[in-house]
């Protein structure tokens, strides 16, 4: 088999084999290890196009080993996907800031076509964002309005269910990502308390509609790299708003 090589590091073997089974039907290479000292291993010899980690792991957990990655030049670009659940916004986080690219929930393994979907995005050349290519208003002409209008947009797409259940620490990690991304110096005095949307009076007088479309395209690609292109279709939608509307 010639297909993506995908590592899972996960200490329960049923979820390995499912991904396994997954793994076959799409055509992709998975070697499953129950731990991280074993996929440190692994990772010694070979480059996997994707590595899947759990975080909570016995022994060595799946944050310090994404960190020891990290930290290894000839491992530092290596995708990593969080390999975890909704319910744990501080594992989420946690993964994040020690420099995971994404995260796959585990509730997914019970949709093998939602499955089947993320990972395929994920697997994409140039890590993944060619995904990132549907959202054509990414691309569109620059907003009109005054800089407030646009970060009203912006707070309500956050303020939307599905990013609001991510919960501020999340929300705080992506917020500081897209905003390094777009080149504007990221303080957390820009999040209001709580950590879920923008302050728009500190930041507004600072913006060009330059950084608003930058700030605006970086943001979606941090939210996709959490939620995927199916399960983001609302908060994309949300985000749009910023270019059709010049009111």
């Amino acid at each position: 088999m010639s297909g993506p090589l995908v590592l899972v590091v996960d200490d329960a073997p049923e979820i390995v084999f499912i991904v396994q089974r997954y793994g076959r039907e799409a055509g992709q290479q998975v070697v499953g290890c129950g731990n991280a000292e074993a996929a440190s291993e692994y990772l010694r010899q070979t480059r996997p196009d994707l590595l899947l980690l759990d975080l909570n792991l016995p022994g060595m957990s799946g944050l310090e080993l994404c960190r020891r990655l990290r930290a290894t030049p000839a491992q530092a670009d290596l995708p990593v996907a969080l390999f975890t659940h909704w319910d744990r916004p501080a594992d989420i986080a946690a993964g994040l800031e020690a420099g995971a690219d994404f995260a796959i929930f585990k509730d997914l393994l019970c949709r093998p076509e939602a499955w089947q979907s993320r990972l395929a995005e994920i697997l994409q050349p140039a890590d993944g964002r060619s995904a990132l290519a549907s959202l054509s208003w990414t691309q569109a002409r620059l907003p009109t309005s005054s800089p407030e209008a646009w970060l009203e947009s912006i707070n309500q797409a956050l303020r939307h269910p599905s990013v609001r259940q991510l919960g501020p620490e999340v929300l705080t990690v992506l917020a500081s990502r897209a905003l390094r991304r777009a080149e504007l110096s990221f303080a957390r005095e820009w999040l209001l308390p709580g950590g879920l949307t923008l302050d728009v009076a500190r930041i507004a007088p600072a913006l060009r509609p330059e950084a608003v479309a930058a700030l605006v395209a970086a943001l979606a690609e941090q939210l996709w790299r959490v939620f995927g292109t199916a399960e983001g279709a609302p908060v994309w939608a949300a985000l749009a708003v910023v270019f059709s509307s010049d009111s």
